[in-house]
Formats: structure tokens, sequence, C-alpha cells
């Protein structure tokens, strides 16, 4: 997970922090972010975007959404 602590004692990863690489990275992994060199495009998902920045600004919205969302409690059986 890329928000472990680092095992060197450096500073930790910001979590959402677009400047942070480890939280750039986080996010090209979580949401599928796909560069596509023949368009001269990122995707991710069916959204097409014009630059990596535009992409991973999306993906940072969709990040916030989930977190402000009260967790779904277990359905009883």
């Amino acid at each position: 997970m890329p928000f472990d602590m680092p095992l060197d004692g450096g500073p930790a990863p910001r979590l959402g922090d677009l400047d942070s690489p480890d939280y750039r990275a986080y996010l090209i992994e979580k949401h599928g972010v796909e560069h596509h060199p023949a368009l001269h495009c990122h995707t991710l998902g069916v959204k097409i975007f014009s630059s990596l920045d535009e992409a991973l600004l999306y993906a940072h919205h969709l990040e916030s959404v989930s977190r402000r969302r009260p967790p779904v409690p277990p359905a009883e059986p």
C-alpha cells in the first residue's frame, strides 16, 4: 500500500496531496488511469483527459467524495 509509513523513518506520504508522488501513484493504480500515446490522452474509465494532471484531478475528486460518504453497514443475514 503506498501510504504505509516509510521503513527508513522518512516523512510519511501526504494522503490527499496531488503534489505527492506516492498519492499520484495511488490514484493511478486505484482508479486505473491509463495513458494512450497514439491518441495523446489519458483515460479513467470511459472519461478522456488531455493530460495526466486532469485525470488525476478527477481521480482525486472521486477519492474525496468516497471519503465523505458514511460507511455502509453490513446487510443483516
